[in-house]
């Protein structure tokens, strides 16, 4: 029973931390409203999660496990690149539908600054999540010549597009659905002409 108590107040903390932390930046929000809001003492709160930094570190482990794990597994699919990029925005469109508040806070990790406190764990997060799409502009590089050396650049672009759809759905200016996935991937590839 005891163990179970803990479990839920670990699940408890994460699940307000998140929200808090989706809704307000990171300093604006105090371990003191955590506790609260979760109905514990700071004690339960340190002893799971050490700090404030470790706090948003499980955020990040629990909430961003799922989005990991996607992506990874993009390549065992095996598909074309219209078909691997349909798949990653799938993904984070899913992340939208499945988290709001995660997908939010995500959205916001390459904008933290470069002086905060949590800078190496939420880019190190974004950064991970980037690599895996990066890799699917590599393993096409491999069979077209004129996308040598610039996986980089063509994963910046599409992420980027991506995370500007995901700003409209947020806004209400779009609905997902699969014609916006296939609008999504088509403009990418083909430009604005397409």
């Amino acid at each position: 029973m005891e163990n179970e108590e803990k479990i839920d107040n670990k699940k408890a903390i994460l699940r307000n931390a998140l929200n808090l932390f989706s809704k307000k930046q990171y300093e604006a929000v105090g371990i003191q409203e955590v506790v609260d809001l979760s109905g514990i003492t700071k004690p339960t709160l340190y002893y799971h999660f050490g700090n404030k930094i470790g706090l948003f570190e499980g955020v990040i482990r629990e909430y961003g496990k799922n989005l990991i794990e996607r992506l990874s597994d993009i390549e065992s699919h095996n598909e074309d690149l219209t078909g691997s990029l349909k798949r990653v925005a799938e993904i984070y469109f899913d992340l939208i539908r499945e988290n709001s508040n995660f997908a939010k806070m995500f959205l916001n990790f390459n904008l933290i600054p470069e002086d905060s406190e949590i800078r190496v764990i939420a880019f190190g997060f974004y950064m991970e999540a980037f690599s895996y799409v990066e890799d699917i502009f590599k393993k096409e590089e491999n069979k077209n010549g004129n996308m040598k050396n610039r996986s980089k650049i063509y994963c910046t672009t599409f992420m980027g597009m991506i995370f500007t759809y995901m700003s409209m759905i947020f806004n209400g200016f779009v609905e997902i659905s699969d014609k916006l996935i296939f609008d999504a991937v088509r403009q990418f590839l083909y430009g604005i002409y397409s």
